[in-house]
């Protein structure tokens, strides 16, 4: 009984000593793509590929921009860092490339 009461408190399940997880869902109304922008046009289906394939939404918005969105993460500043850090690891993968986040 003593133990049960202490695992409660730390997010573990007395019954199989599991750990318990909770699920995050988004509270946001909206879901406003953020803009990529790269410098390499050839680059792009590349771009696309890697976030698709990480999760992310994308969409072409232009010769060498793509809106990208994250509609599973819990808040908008969550999702900016998420498509930041794809960014860097893309930029990381593809030397010499650089893109930036414009907006909005």
């Amino acid at each position: 009984m003593r133990r049960e009461r202490s695992l409660k408190g730390r997010g573990v399940s007395p019954a199989a000593g599991a750990p318990l997880f909770r699920t995050h869902t988004s509270s946001r109304t909206e879901s406003t793509a953020l803009l990529i922008r790269i410098d390499n046009e050839d680059l792009m289906d590349d771009l696309c590929v890697h976030f698709a394939r990480s999760g992310f939404g994308v969409k072409r918005a232009g010769a060498t921009t793509i809106d990208v969105k994250r509609d599973d993460a819990p808040t908008r500043e969550q999702e900016r860092h998420e498509i930041v850090l794809h960014l860097r690891v893309w930029q990381v993968i593809n030397p010499g490339a650089h893109g930036e986040l414009v907006g909005p």
